[in-house]
């Protein structure tokens, strides 16, 4: 991509603050990936700026300001791990070896113990003591939809297969991984699990439209703040931009696909902030952990402009 273009900074509507313990999470996550996943990775190219420590520690820390030091730290260890698989599937087009990742994946979700010793450690918050059965199956439930959402964007890449806007945004909701944020809050704090579950049952819906507009909004931002960035990854046919700029019926500019991408962003931010209304009308404490999840995700992807994603003008 050019870089005759510039990828603005997309703010939340929505206030964010970090855990009050975020420096003590953090050199937890750093020393984890040290331990854990600097071997396997250190050859890999998704490696060169991939910050996983950020990914675990500082990034679990944003978006679970109230969460449980201890579990979250655990999280961390999953989040740092499940992203480097991410980069690998990223940046290949091979399907047999994006299924036999997601495959491992999906195993360890499952609680099997295989493979790579420290990624077992880093996926142990599957097997945890502390989860609800109950909300452990709606994570291991959402992981399925991310995965199959996974596959079809990368199929789509291998393909070349040019989509339109609605199509990609069917499943780059779910592949942004929002859904699993949110259902992992409820082992982040324990204190909102009952009141998560009984959303849940009472209005299913709403919950599903949570996921998808958090999904949306976060997929854009990631698609234009990965622009330029010196990490690894192929997405010629599955980022937003690109696909508004091939899809448009009279030729537009890359800077203007990405002022187009901009407006989809804040149109879907409106919308989530509809249903956190209606979440904040059964629990506002609730409503309030929903509303850390997207706004801390956005500004933790702000922070990582510079470092895993496209530098600041």
């Amino acid at each position: 991509m050019a870089a005759s273009y510039t990828v603005p900074v997309l703010a939340s509507r929505f206030d964010s603050w970090s855990h009050p313990r975020t420096k003590e999470i953090f050199a937890y996550s750093k020393k984890s990936c040290d331990k854990s996943l600097r071997e396997v990775s250190e050859n890999e190219i998704v490696s060169h700026n991939g910050a996983f420590a950020a990914c675990g520690g500082l990034y679990s820390s944003w978006v679970y300001p109230g969460g449980n030091t201890d579990r979250v730290k655990v999280i961390a260890d999953f989040y740092s791990a499940w992203v480097f698989i991410d980069d690998l599937i990223d940046n290949t087009t091979d399907m047999a070896e994006i299924r036999r990742l997601l495959d491992t994946l999906q195993a360890r979700v499952a609680g099997a113990s295989q493979g790579h010793q420290g990624l077992d450690f880093m996926h142990r918050m599957f097997t945890h003591e502390d989860w609800s059965p109950e909300a452990l199956d709606l994570v291991k439930l959402e992981m399925d939809k991310w995965v199959d959402c996974t596959v079809a964007l990368r199929l789509i890449e291998a393909e070349q297969r040019p989509v339109s806007v609605d199509e990609y945004l069917l499943y780059r909701q779910t592949n942004a991984a929002m859904g699993m944020m949110y259902l992992v809050m409820a082992f982040a704090m324990p204190e909102l699990t009952e009141e998560f579950l009984e959303f849940n049952k009472r209005a299913p819906a709403t919950l599903r439209r949570v996921f998808a507009y958090c999904g949306i909004t976060m997929g854009i931002v990631l698609d234009l703040y990965k622009m330029n960035a010196d990490h690894a990854q192929v997405c010629e046919y599955s980022h937003i931009a690109m696909i508004i700029q091939r899809a448009s019926p009279t030729p537009i500019t890359i800077s203007e696909a990405i002022e187009k991408s901009c407006e989809i962003f804040h149109e879907y931010e409106e919308k989530l902030g509809v249903e956190l209304d209606e979440v904040a009308k059964f629990s506002p404490l609730l409503a309030k952990g929903m509303e850390n999840v997207h706004a801390g995700s956005i500004m933790w992807l702000e922070v990582m402009r510079g470092g895993r994603y496209v530098k600041k003008d």
